[in-house]
């Protein structure tokens, strides 16, 4: 064992002291933090991780999302560390069963919003920032989506056929219902030489022909088109016989004066409870603007 194993063993997992190179190295940032802070720091014993229950807790509810979330996306692995920041970003952003508030809100007091998160590892078309941009260059780059930035607002996106295949931008299209992954799998069929024609024949007795349509089981409905001709047609059957008044005497004096004074009522109705006018007296000089 090396003298960095062994400091490391003997600072238990050196996380929360600072990991060494040298046995007269003095102890990490985080160490120095807490005594700065009249923090006194306590350990647990090597080889007893049970005694930070809380803390390897959360390490096994972040590893289980980081792995979730690999096995979803298909992405490589070696972006676990991306997925693990993302896990820790979602679970600042939401509520437990133990704190009605989430740490988010706790910190800041205010709460976070929620509508800029993905799904972690779905596709994207990306804009990139590019000052040499031409007219016909491509204007997105097809990436995935793998995080949020620390220090602005923005995504994380891993481009493989990019020159810098980890980028960061705020301008996206996320498609995140798509199943297109980097890893695609075909199946291997290997057929046995005496059978091979056989199954062919079978397979080609039970198929379906490739011209022959599915008809759909659905009821038809007439379409708008359909009932907008038919009554074109039914009003230029009767445009003889019945025409729009063009005046309110018009309309009262008619055949059919109660329709006329249910719409109208109805009209004056709607109008007073949307708030559309305020019944005013007409200034003196003012002409009167006419309405159908």
């Amino acid at each position: 064992m090396d003298i960095r194993s062994q400091l490391n063993c003997f600072y238990r997992g050196g996380e929360y002291y600072g990991r060494h190179t040298d046995v007269g190295q003095a102890p990490g940032p985080y160490y120095e933090f807490c005594k700065g802070q009249g923090i006194v720091n306590q350990y647990t014993m090597s080889g007893a991780p049970q005694q930070n229950g809380v803390a390897e807790r959360r390490n096994r509810t972040l590893m289980n999302m980081v792995r979730s979330m690999l096995a979803n996306s298909n992405l490589p692995s070696f972006l676990w560390t991306e997925a693990l920041k993302t896990a820790v970003h979602i679970l600042n952003r939401v509520p437990s069963k133990y704190v009605p508030k989430t740490p988010y809100e706790l910190w800041t007091g205010r709460k976070p919003s929620l509508r800029y998160m993905k799904v972690w590892g779905c596709l994207a078309e990306a804009k990139l920032y590019n000052p040499f941009l031409k007219k016909l260059d491509m204007k997105t780059v097809t990436c995935y989506f793998i995080g949020y930035p620390d220090h602005s607002k923005g995504y994380r996106f891993y481009c493989p056929t990019h020159v810098t295949r980890i980028v960061e931008t705020k301008h996206a299209h996320f498609l995140e219902d798509s199943k297109d992954s980097l890893v695609t799998t075909a199946p291997n069929v290997t057929e046995n030489e005496g059978t091979s024609s056989d199954q062919h024949q079978h397979n080609t007795s039970h198929a379906e022909p490739a011209n022959q349509l599915r008809r759909s089981s659905r009821p038809k409905v007439p379409t708008n088109f359909d009932d907008y001709v038919t009554y074109l047609t039914e009003a230029e059957m009767d445009a003889g016989k019945f025409t729009d008044p063009m005046s309110y005497h018009e309309a009262i004096t008619s055949d059919q004066y109660s329709e006329w004074k249910r719409a109208m009522t109805d009209e004056l109705d709607s109008m007073k409870k949307n708030d559309v006018w305020d019944l005013v007296e007409l200034p003196n000089g003012v002409k009167l603007v006419g309405c159908k």
